[in-house]
């Protein structure tokens, strides 16, 4: 099982902004590709925090997603929607291989 998650902070003033903008993302990951995308509040760490968290079956499957992904232009769409709703360089991604 691979795990990926995306961190990232929003702007001060935009918490909540960015929560539903993850949403939106999760919803439209789900018509994509059919996966569920977790969206998580960081409690103890850096104010204003979230986590993103899909799971894939392995690496090949990773890949083939995020293609489809990358793809797909109302994905891109949403992407864009995240623009000044996150604080510059805080977006931190991680891959995680269930042993």
């Amino acid at each position: 099982m691979i795990t990926f998650t995306r961190t990232y902070t929003a702007q001060p003033g935009k918490f909540f902004d960015l929560i539903a903008q993850s949403k939106e993302n999760a919803a439209i990951v789900k018509k994509v590709v059919g996966l569920e995308v977790s969206t998580n509040v960081v409690s103890g760490g850096v104010t204003g925090e979230l986590v993103g968290v899909l799971k894939f079956k392995d690496f090949a499957h990773y890949e083939e997603v995020v293609n489809k992904l990358l793809s797909n232009a109302e994905y891109r769409d949403v992407l864009d929607k995240f623009a000044g709703l996150i604080v510059p360089g805080s977006a931190r991604d991680q891959l995680m291989r269930e042993i």
